[in-house]
């Protein structure tokens, strides 16, 4: 009977479909795979050929390492099936199952080709936009904020766009996820970035992160200045005192005429 294995953990295939992945309507059910909840099926036809095929456009499968789409793909004896963190092996019976083929762990780039530059992608996702968080930088107003992403998935590295303007791989659009290939030329706004996988080009350096443009402190916010209270006391300038005079004068007055007048 055809097998699926991953893990260790060693599934028989039934006649008909089975749907894996992480939700409660999945044949098989993995957590902590990053799979969707029905993120591709395997399914034994006449004669016992089975087949695969993802279950939406926006999952990634990759069957000996070349993306698979929504159309059903024959398998053979050891085909090897990666999507989210897990790798599966097929095998026509329990007794021919070989060892998954280990994923490539050489170290991938993108490349800014005018800069010269050189983006590792060693983190689980690598943000590409004009936001000064992102980790490829891009300073293009036709560039949104957050414009596309590079994640590490199904022992592959994924291009996700996002952007509104869009994004071209080899001079044609990205409508769903997208794997790359070691060459592949990764086009946002203005900018282009090649895809590397292994030894740099001649002349790129390594970039370590994003950094501020030339004028970018101009732009923080203003802080105002706080009243220095300094615990002393402006002395009050005091002019003549008006109103005892006039009053000494009433009196003296009166008084006068109290004098004359008798």
């Amino acid at each position: 009977m055809a097998v699926l294995e991953t893990g260790g953990t060693i599934r028989e295939l039934n006649d008909g479909e089975t749907v894996v992945g992480s939700g409660a309507n999945a044949t098989w059910r993995l957590g902590g795979a990053d799979l969707a909840a029905r993120h591709f099926t395997v399914a034994l036809g006449d004669g016992g050929q089975a087949t695969v095929k993802s279950c939406s456009t926006q999952n990634v499968v990759l069957v000996n390492g070349r993306q698979l789409g929504v159309r059903p793909l024959p398998l053979a004896d050891g085909d090897t099936i990666a999507a989210g963190t897990a790798r599966f092996v097929y095998a026509k019976d329990a007794q021919s199952l070989r060892p998954a083929a280990s994923a490539d762990t050489s170290p991938a780039y993108l490349v800014d080709e005018r800069g010269r530059v050189a983006y590792p992608l060693a983190r689980r996702s690598v943000s590409i936009g004009r936001d000064a968080g992102s980790i490829v930088v891009v300073r293009d107003p036709q560039v949104s904020r957050f414009h596309a992403d590079v994640r590490t998935e199904a022992g592959a590295h994924v291009l996700y766009s996002m952007g509104s303007a869009g994004t071209l791989v080899n001079g044609h659009g990205v409508a769903a996820p997208r794997v790359l290939e070691s060459g592949d030329k990764v086009e946002i706004g203005q900018t282009t970035l090649l895809f590397v996988v292994g030894t740099l080009p001649a002349g790129v350096k390594v970039s370590s992160g994003p950094l501020p443009e030339e004028g970018d402190w101009n732009r923080r916010p203003t802080v105002s200045a706080a009243t220095i209270d300094t615990g002393e006391h402006a002395k009050l300038r005091r002019g003549p005192p008006w109103g005892i005079i006039v009053v000494v004068v009433l009196v003296v007055v009166v008084a006068a005429w109290l004098v004359f007048a008798r």
